[in-house]
């Protein structure tokens, strides 16, 4: 019985083992299923998940057009010290007022105080408008104007303000960051607004002079300057009476047939666009025949050598007609015998927008003009439309912002260029978006093309630099620029000239043509540097790629001396460093300090006015890097 028991038992043992190895591998069998499963479903919720990023970026790269960044644009506003301006900046200009070879800028604000930034020569500004002598200039104007009115080699400063006659002030540059008011009394004063502005020698007496829109019916104001810092206006001259327009709008000069005299582009209101050709004799004659009217409402007018044919182009930016949103621009490309072809369509420009400018600048150092357009939105809420076309070389263009670090910035809708940090490539600052300051913004330019910045320098032949030409060769490529002071709304950086190379490292020859008629040139030129071009002396110093800065110190013989009772006194330094500049009469006694503290590398023109000091020897000492220069001047009344 026993025995009869454990075999039940055993029998009992072996029936449940049996079960749970079954039961065992059915849980295994389902546990198996359930993790392939598992693992299928994994698989699945990835491969989904891959086709819909994989979708996004399709529909993304469709809808924005969204590309790899090849063109570099920095933010260096902070840096710049260009953000402690508390202002909206609405305009600007960059301008070397203070003649030291590095581009400063003059900011205007629609709704408080301008502001006068002088380049420190190591990527920062400095406002230096209190004591300036333009700090009153006031908000009520656009932009500004600047040329060298007076020969002296200093920019002077006309801004075109929408009030009263009076308050259109001409700026007379001191050379010291002093300004002086010439107005009223310049000449210049007249009844009405100013739309825009330009400077030339029309009449090639060697003095600038002003060419104004209103806005106005058959309203075109043209200013003679007859020297001594006056003006005459010459609009209402019966040898002018084909100089006019409807409702003028924007101007922009140039020589567009190359006979040596600076012919104007006027854009209208309401009509049509009008081509004035400078007759040599001091007239105007509307050129009908040129095939350059445009029968939109133009913003701006812009000249630029796009094909670098030696031959001015024209851009016009129109906003549409008016009421209305929206029109096509035009490109008139020159065709070298006093005829224009419209050739926007072509050129891939003729889009329905509405421009409010157009810039031409070789943002990319190819030695080819790109364009820099800039729309409104059709949203009233929505931010500016910038778009930076990129010449091809083959008479089109194409919209590249999109593979710039710009493409997603909030920008203003003005925009200006110039080579700030003299690294050879332009850099762009933005005005404020929405009257806000936080939006006021400086890009610096990062492209590592090939360079040739030329500073040109006007001897007394031509007086000043506004129309000179300049060619540069190397290898195949040929860059042409005419230097122009550009205008209010579209303004250009006078007496520099930048040249991309794209990947020439060596300039075979440059040619400069001077408003005079003198010509200079000079053969083998290395890349990346700066040079300075004097007329009548050609290229006369390689300055680094670091910016405009001369290889030495020295203190020249002021000019005039003997002297009653102003004279000017021009130093150069190498490198950044503390001077003290002083007067001292001859008993040792110190009369004057008339530079002390921070300077930058280069050339400084500095005038002294001895008026209040007596007749006799004064010696001015020089203290700058360690070094010491003195010289003496006589003062004779």
């Amino acid at each position: 019985m026993h025995r009869g028991r454990n075999a039940g038992k055993k029998d009992v043992f072996i029936a449940i083992s049996l079960y749970r190895d079954r039961h065992t591998k059915t849980i295994e069998r389902e546990e198996a299923f359930t993790m392939k499963g598992m693992i299928h479903y994994r698989d699945c919720r990835s491969f989904v998940f891959i086709v819909v990023v994989f979708l996004y970026c399709c529909f993304h790269a469709l809808v924005y057009g969204q590309k790899d960044v090849r063109y570099i644009f920095t933010d260096v506003t902070q840096e710049a010290n260009l953000s402690s301006f508390q202002y909206p900046i609405s305009y600007a200009t960059w301008v070397d007022y203070d003649n030291d070879a590095d581009l400063d800028v003059f900011a205007t604000s629609s709704s408080a105080q301008n502001g006068l930034f002088e380049n420190l020569g190591d990527g920062r500004f400095i406002n230096t408008i209190k004591g300036s002598g333009i700090e009153e200039s006031g908000h009520v104007f656009k932009s500004s104007a600047w040329a060298d009115i007076d020969n002296d080699g200093d920019k002077d400063l006309f801004i075109p303000f929408v009030e009263e006659y009076t308050r259109k002030p001409l700026y007379l540059n001191q050379g010291d960051g002093r300004f002086v008011n010439l107005n009223p009394g310049s000449g210049l004063e007249y009844w009405g607004i100013t739309l825009d502005a330009a400077w030339f020698d029309y009449n090639g007496d060697r003095l600038l002079d002003l060419i104004c829109t209103t806005g106005e019916y058959d309203t075109l104001h043209l200013f003679q300057n007859v020297g001594n810092n006056h003006f005459r206006m010459v609009t209402n001259e019966p040898s002018l009476f084909d100089m006019w327009t409807f409702y003028p709008r924007g101007v922009a000069v140039a020589d567009y047939d190359l006979d040596g005299y600076m012919d104007f582009y006027v854009s209208s209101l309401f009509l049509f666009t009008d081509l004035f050709h400078n007759e040599g004799d001091g007239t105007f004659k509307l050129a009908w025949e040129s095939g350059t009217t445009d029968t939109a409402n133009a913003s701006t007018v812009t000249w630029g050598d796009y094909n670098n044919d030696g031959y001015p182009d024209i851009f016009v930016a129109n906003e549409g007609p008016y009421l209305e949103w929206g029109w096509y621009n035009s490109l008139f490309r020159n065709n070298g015998d006093g005829t224009f072809s419209s050739v926007a369509d072509q050129a891939g420009l003729a889009a329905m927008t509405s421009t409010i400018q157009g810039i031409w600048v070789d943002f990319d150092n190819d030695g080819y003009l790109d364009l820099h357009v800039i729309d409104r939105n059709p949203d009233p809420r929505g931010m500016p439309v910038h778009r930076l076309f990129k010449n091809n070389w083959d008479g089109t263009f194409t919209d590249v912002m999109e593979e710039s670090s710009l493409r997603e910035e909030p920008l203003g809708p003005y925009a200006t260029w110039g080579d700030y940090d003299g690294d050879g490539d332009v850099d762009v600052l933005f005005g404020a978006l929405d009257d806000d300051p936080t939006t006021n913004r400086l890009f610096r330019n990062d492209t590592e093309e090939q360079w040739l910045g030329l500073r040109l320098l006007a001897g007394e032949a031509s007086g000043n630099t506004i129309g000179t030409k300049v060619k540069v060769y190397a290898g195949d490529m040929t860059v042409a620029r005419e230097l122009t002071a550009g205008s209010v709304r579209v303004p250009n950086v006078d007496s520099h000239v930048q040249i991309g190379l794209d990947t020439a490292v060596l300039v075979d020859s440059v040619e400069i043509l001077w408003p005079s008629g003198v010509r200079d040139s000079r053969k083998d030129v290395s890349s990346n540097q700066y040079v300075v071009v004097r007329e009548g002396e050609g290229v006369l110093t390689g300055i680094s790629s670091t910016g405009l800065k001369p290889s030495k110190f020295c203190l020249y013989p002021n000019v005039p001396n003997p002297f009653n009772p102003c004279t000017v006194i021009r130093f150069e330094i190498a490198r950044p460093c503390r001077i003290k500049l002083a007067v001292y009469d001859a008993l040792g006694r110190e009369v004057a300090v008339l530079k002390e503290g921070y300077a930058v590398p280069g050339l400084h023109r500095i005038p002294w006015d001895a008026r209040g000091h007596a007749s006799g020897i004064y010696v001015l000492r020089i203290e700058a890097d360690g070094i010491v220069e003195s010289r003496k001047m006589m003062l004779m009344r």
